[in-house]
C-alpha cells in the first residue's frame, strides 16, 4: 500500500484540526478562517473569506441561486455533486466498547472520571447533533456509510469535489429547538450559501436554519481549494453549524470537504492514485459548550443542572479524556 502521506489545517475557528492520511495506489503514487467584517451589498458574492470583487482579476458573472463563476475553470470541466445532508440529534457513546481499545483492558481510575456515570458524572453518552447524509431530498433514508467510512465516526458525511465542480448541499435540519446551519471553508459562495451571521444588521436565508427547516447550499471549487504544486493530489477542508460556531462544533456539528486536483479526480471526485483515505478530527469535544449540557446532565445523572454547575468534577468528566479523534475518546478508537 504504501507510505501514508498526512495533511494538516488548521481550523481556528473550532480549535480543531483535521487529518487526512492517503493511501497510494502502488508505485505510481510515489512518481480559512472565519467569517469577517466586510464592505459591500448584503447580496454581493462572497469568496472564501473575502468578497469576490476584493480578489477577482476580473469581474465575477453570477445568477440568482446559482455559483459565482470561477476563473481558469471551463463550463465542460466540472460537474455538480448533489448531497442530502441533515443534522439529526442522536445519542453518542464515546467509548461504545468499554474498555481502553490502545492497552486492551478496563478504564482505570483516571479516565473513569469520563466515561463512568455517577451523581456528577454524565459518563460516555452524550445527546448530540450530528450531520447525516440522506438518499434523496425526502429525508426518509439514511444513506448507508460504506465500511471503509466508518472511521469517520461522529464527523458528517464526507464532501467529495475536484476542481471546477459545484457543490450543491440540500440541507434540512431535524434538531427539535435549535437553528443550525452548514458553513464550508475553501469554497467560493454567495451570501445565501454561506451559513454564517454577521452582525450587521442583514440576513440570508442560508444563515440559520430553523428546526424542520431546509435550504440549499451552492458552492464552487475554485483552483485555490484544490492542492497546491508542493500538495499531494487532494487537501482537505470543513464544514460546520456557523449559527453559533464554538458551541455549535461542540454539539457535533463538523465534516470534511476533500477537495482532488481535476486532473486526479475519478468519476466520484476522489483522487484516483490512492487506495483509501483516512480522515480524523483531532480536538477537544467540550460537553460543557454544548447546547445540550444540561439535557445530558439531567438525563443521565438525575441531578439537576444548577446543582451540578457548581461541581468542578463535573465540568472536569465533560471534556472527555481531555482530547478526542472522530468522536471516541479515552483509546476508543
Amino acid at each position: 500500500m504504501g507510505t501514508g502521506m498526512t495533511l494538516m489545517m488548521a481550523a481556528c475557528a473550532v480549535l480543531a484540526s483535521f487529518s487526512v492520511i492517503l493511501i497510494p495506489e502502488g508505485e505510481a503514487a510515489k512518481a480559512q478562517g472565519t467569517s469577517q467584517s466586510r464592505t459591500g451589498s448584503a447580496n454581493s458574492p462572497v469568496c472564501g473569506d473575502k468578497l469576490c470583487s476584493e480578489i477577482a482579476d476580473s469581474p465575477w458573472q453570477h445568477t440568482q441561486r446559482s455559483a459565482p463563476q470561477i476563473d481558469g475553470c471551463k463550463s465542460h470541466e466540472g460537474q455538480t455533486r448533489t448531497f442530502y445532508i441533515a443534522a439529526d440529534e442522536v445519542v453518542w457513546d464515546y467509548t461504545p466498547t468499554g474498555i481502553n481499545q490502545i492497552r486492551g483492558h478496563e478504564f482505570g481510575e483516571d479516565e473513569g472520571v469520563f466515561v463512568q456515570t455517577a451523581e456528577n458524572q454524565i459518563g460516555s453518552k452524550y445527546k448530540k447533533a450530528l450531520y447525516r447524509q440522506y438518499t434523496d431530498g425526502s429525508f426518509s433514508e439514511l444513506e448507508q456509510r460504506a465500511p471503509e467510512w466508518e472511521h469517520l465516526g461522529i464527523l458528517g458525511p464526507v464532501i467529495h469535489a475536484k476542481v471546477c465542480d459545484t457543490i450543491v448541499v440540500v440541507f434540512r435540519n431535524n434538531a427539535a429547538e435549535i437553528s443550525y446551519s452548514m458553513h464550508p471553508h475553501g469554497v467560493f459562495y454567495e451570501k445565501d450559501s454561506e451559513g454564517a451571521r454577521y452582525n450587521d444588521g442583514t440576513s440570508d436565508a442560508g444563515d440559520t436554519i430553523p428546526p424542520g427547516g431546509e435550504h440549499t447550499y451552492v458552492w464552487s471549487v475554485p483552483l485555490r481549494a484544490g492542492p497546491g504544486p508542493n500538495d499531494p493530489s487532494s487537501i482537505v477542508w470543513m464544514y460546520h453549524s456557523h449559527v453559533n460556531s464554538v458551541i455549535d462544533t461542540n454539539s457535533g456539528l463538523v465534516g470534511p470537504i476533500i477537495i482532488t486536483a481535476k486532473d486526479m479526480a475519478d468519476k466520484d471526485g476522489r483522487p484516483a492514485d490512492v487506495d483509501r483515505e483516512l480522515v480524523s478530527l483531532f480536538t477537544v469535544h467540550d460537553e460543557n459548550s454544548s447546547h445540550y449540557l444540561c439535557e445530558n446532565a439531567e438525563s443521565f445523572t438525575g441531578s439537576s443542572c444548577d446543582e451540578l454547575s457548581k461541581d468542578g468534577d463535573f465540568e472536569e468528566g465533560n471534556l472527555p479524556c481531555q482530547s478526542s479523534k472522530r468522536g471516541r475518546t479515552c483509546g476508543g478508537i
